[in-house]
């Protein structure tokens, strides 16, 4: 029901016409916030689902850096690795060998 629709009476709009109007909005309202609601539960569920591959790709690949016996070698074992090079041109500096 559109606002135009409502019956007019002598002293104004007939109060049967205008509970029905509100009562019409209090439903199409209800509806899209129950819209709303299961939009937003599926995307929190998507969320939460994408944190948890996340998360477990990020033990994963921890797991690969930690154990260097399998394959995977830690940052300090590396001396190619920026953390180990950066050092050791730190520590050659400090003790006056080299040229930083």
């Amino acid at each position: 029901m559109r606002l135009e629709s409502l019956k007019k009476g002598f002293w104004g709009y007939k109060r049967d016409a205008v509970f029905q109007y509100i009562t019409e909005q209090e439903e199409l309202f209800s509806q899209k916030m129950a819209e709303k609601d299961a939009q937003l539960d599926r995307a929190g569920q998507q969320a939460q689902a994408r944190i948890q591959e996340l998360e477990q790709e990020n033990r994963a690949l921890k797991e690969e850096l930690t154990l260097p016996g399998e394959g995977g070698r830690a940052a300090g074992d590396d001396p190619g690795h920026p953390d180990r090079a950066g050092a050791a041109r730190r520590g050659a500096g400090a003790a006056g060998g080299g040229v930083v």
